[in-house]
């Protein structure tokens, strides 16, 4: 059983619902929310308008039976002016993004993630890097590189390899399970073959 985090926001002109990006994929519901609704800086946070989106989110977890339990946030956010939600990018559907790929070196892999993350991610996050007093080997770049597609996908997107060595961040679980079945694919031909 998953556990999805609800919460209301609202001000003196509308309402919005507050869902993490992975919770609504989870429920299936991306490529039904309107761009009525509203997204956190990095995507990660969802607020449905009240009028249609959040209906979507309730008949989901009315669908999903005992698969999904609602955790209510306590209270409503309520504000007597405008709520700085509005100020929010509209939603969008899909990020599908292509941080680095085999063309690039080490040091080049480290500076796109590091891109990636301050960019669509977190900005609080810094990737650290090796010095001239303290040289890495290419174990470290590995654990380095690794530690950042943890922090990418403990922020709600899915980090992953292609069979062509490129490191795609989407928030589709969708696009994951098609890339996924194309290398799982395309290792089969070679190694059947």
């Amino acid at each position: 059983m998953r556990t999805i985090k609800l919460k209301w926001y609202s001000d003196p002109e509308h309402a919005w619902l507050r869902i993490s990006r992975r919770d609504a994929d989870f429920l299936g519901i991306l490529p039904q929310i309107t761009s009525y609704s509203y997204q956190s800086k990095h995507g990660n946070i969802l607020y449905l308008e009240e009028d249609q989106d959040a209906a979507l989110v309730l008949d989901a977890l009315m669908k999903r039976g005992r698969d999904a339990r609602p955790c209510w946030g306590i209270g409503v956010v309520e504000r007597t002016r405008r709520s700085g939600i509005r100020y929010l990018p509209a939603y969008f559907h899909e990020l599908y993004y292509t941080v680095y790929s085999k063309e690039h070196n080490l040091y080049e892999k480290i500076d796109r993630v590091d891109q990636f993350i301050q960019e669509h991610v977190s900005d609080m996050y810094h990737i650290p890097r090796p010095s001239a007093d303290y040289p890495w080997g290419i174990e470290q770049f590995y654990t380095v590189l690794d530690q950042a597609r943890g922090f990418i996908r403990e922020r709600g997107f899915y980090a992953y390899s292609t069979d062509k060595h490129d490191l795609i961040v989407t928030n589709s679980r969708h696009r994951m399970i098609v890339d996924n079945a194309r290398t799982a694919e395309i290792l089969k031909l070679i190694y059947v073959k």
